[in-house]
């Protein structure tokens, strides 16, 4: 069998000892004691599934009991070391310092994890020159600013924005609410994730804001393309990912059981890193009875959850399509579009059942959401001509004939004060509370809608696809 080797790393491993270790272990039942856990390397080859494990680095011991508990996990490991690396590559040893010195503030187990990995060899990390890249770094002392990103993994706008900040080179913490506590206090607006914190202490909420912001600052590699109906149709599929794929994301995550179950622990020890099991098990019941009852907010309800679950479907099918030929939504290198779809989805995939469907369904899907992970600028973006053969039928069957019309009559129900608004979307009855926040998003994109308006190409697609009547002021 093949060695299993632990992500901790440090100075005298035993990877290489393990099949001579192995060979010592008696051939019998029972429980596999072991005092000095280390790295782990010994405990988990040694073939016991009983363990009673120990270390006197309590570091050590943190690190495992929240991969024991689901806290850590392996979707946030590689993202948390490929943000780091990333960063490292920037600074070099003065981020590694950065690092080593914000652990021995807060102890947290991930950059135990990180300062193992890369000071494992006992080689000194040489600081590196900085380009500019329209960001403020200190060049005086070698270090890069770094922006503070408070999130959560389980958000689809937090990771939304940490991809985009790990596609543009931006170096940037990775935090959550309980280890920036004081820090969200003092810069949120809203009681909402993700907030992100600039090097010149600006607080700045809402994922598409925070994007719009920045953009200018960061400019290349830009996403917005080039061509103009597909700029403008990359900047509808970024509100269309947030709106309307969060009803996919949200339900999906609060319908079933098991999927709910998944849930509410990841989200009760993320909360709760240093949480005992008993703990854990009942902030995760209590999450899990608030939020299944927090559906309607996406209009989920016994009418409209199969309508959610087969625009899920669908969208997927025209996706899946679209992407067998390149690698992101608009060519070779990711759009605006790409991180909206993108949050929604790769949130989903983190529970059972949006994962079935798409590893049963949707394997270029699954890949793009593995590319977004960590995006790169491939090659350059498409024009609409070329595009439009497999987006165009998304657009009209997604945007044009259930989102927009969704959006106007939403909007239309916060206009007139009402309770309770119902639309027919593709011959189905939908119903469900108006939302003020979704009325305003509506406004916004008509404003977007309004700079372009003159241009004919645009419009003709937009007709074209059913959009045009609900986008025009």
């Amino acid at each position: 069998m093949p060695v299993i080797v632990p992500p901790i790393k440090s100075r005298g491993i035993k990877t290489k000892l393990v099949p001579w270790i192995q060979s010592l272990v008696p051939d019998a039942k029972g429980r596999w004691i072991e005092p000095f856990l280390g790295t782990g390397v010994v405990a988990f080859n040694c073939g016991f599934r009983r363990a009673v494990l120990g270390d006197a680095n309590p570091h050590v011991i943190r690190f495992y009991r929240q991969v024991q508990r689901g806290v850590i996990c392996p979707d946030r490991v590689r993202t948390y070391l490929e943000a780091e690396g990333a960063n490292l590559r920037l600074a070099g040893g003065p981020h590694y310092n950065h690092v080593r010195a914000r652990f021995n503030r807060t102890h947290d187990p991930l950059d135990f994890l990180f300062l193992s990995r890369a000071g494992s060899r006992g080689r000194r990390v040489k600081p590196v020159d900085v380009q500019d890249n329209g960001g403020r770094y200190l060049r005086e002392t070698g270090m890069v600013e770094v922006y503070r990103v408070i999130g959560a993994e389980d958000s689809p706008y937090s990771v939304k924005v940490r991809s985009y900040f790990r596609y543009k080179g931006i170096a940037h913490e990775w935090l959550s609410r309980h280890e920036a506590s004081e820090l969200f206090q003092k810069h949120a607006r809203l009681p909402l994730i993700p907030l992100v914190v600039t090097p010149d202490e600006r607080g700045i909420q809402d994922s598409t804001p925070i994007i719009e912001a920045l953009e200018p600052e960061f400019g290349e590699p830009g996403i917005h393309p080039p061509d103009a109906v597909a700029a403008f149709v990359s900047v509808l599929l970024e509100e269309f990912g947030d709106e309307w794929g969060n009803k996919w994301m949200f339900h999906l995550r609060w319908a079933r059981e098991i999927d709910q179950i998944g849930c509410a622990r990841r989200l009760a020890a993320s909360s709760m890193p240093n949480a005992t099991s008993e703990q854990i098990d009942r902030a995760a019941k209590a999450v899990r009875e608030r939020m299944v009852d927090r559906v309607w907010f996406v209009g989920s309800n016994a009418a409209t959850a199969p309508q959610i679950e087969r625009s899920f479907k669908d969208a997927l099918g025209f996706l899946e399509a679209h992407l067998a030929d390149r690698p992101y939504l608009f060519g070779g290198r990711p759009a605006f579009a790409d991180f909206g779809l993108w949050g929604q989805i790769y949130s989903a995939r983190r529970d059972h059942t949006p994962r079935q469907i798409i590893e049963a369904s949707a394997p270029n899907v699954s890949a793009w959401v593995d590319r977004m992970l960590a995006p790169k600028a491939l090659r350059e973006f498409e024009p609409w001509e070329s595009l439009a053969p497999s987006l165009a039928p998304l657009l009209a069957d997604q945007v044009g004939a259930l989102f927009l019309p969704w959006s106007a009559a939403n909007a239309a129900a916060i206009a007139a004060g009402e309770e309770e608004f119902t639309v027919e979307l593709k011959g189905n009855a939908w119903t469900q509370r108006p939302q003020k926040y979704h009325a305003r998003a509506l406004g916004v994109l008509k404003s977007k809608y309004q700079r372009v308006s003159g241009d004919e190409r645009v419009n003709a697609l937009l007709r074209e696809t059913g959009c045009l009547a609900y986008l025009a002021i």
